[in-house]
């Protein structure tokens, strides 16, 4: 079962970091599944996609990259490396956007990486100056 699981997971990720449009059918086929399989390990494509491609720490990938202190260079990076990702896996970022339009309620579920990344990005200047 763990065996499945993870290939329907990976299938779903080599799928998205092509930037395609990403279909349940299209990872399950990519899994060598069937369509019924991939339901079965997850209840939706958002869910699959949460498990696939949202875990990515863009936090940690701004921390490798900034050296300086100066806020306005760090949330450039930031931006930078957000758009990045957005580029790289934009069709399960529109699987995400469409989930949220078509479903409202599952907006709680989309991530909010960018309020860490900004967070990350000011800690120099919030640890000087404060919060405010």
């Amino acid at each position: 079962m763990e065996r499945t699981r993870s290939a329907i997971v990976t299938a779903a990720r080599d799928l998205a970091d092509t930037g395609a449009e990403i279909t349940m059918p299209a990872v399950a086929a990519q899994a060598g599944v069937s369509e019924a399989t991939a339901y079965r390990y997850f209840p939706d494509l958002l869910s699959l996609l949460r498990a696939a491609v949202m875990t990515e720490d863009l936090v940690a990938v701004l921390r490798s990259a900034t050296r300086s202190d100066d806020p306005v260079e760090r949330i450039g990076q930031a931006a930078e490396i957000l758009g990045r990702a957005v580029l790289r896996r934009q069709g399960a970022v529109r699987v995400v956007v469409a989930s949220t339009i078509a479903k409202p309620a599952t907006s709680k579920d989309r991530p909010v990486r960018r309020f860490a990344l900004i967070e990350r990005a000011l800690a120099p200047w919030t640890d000087r100056c404060g919060s405010t």
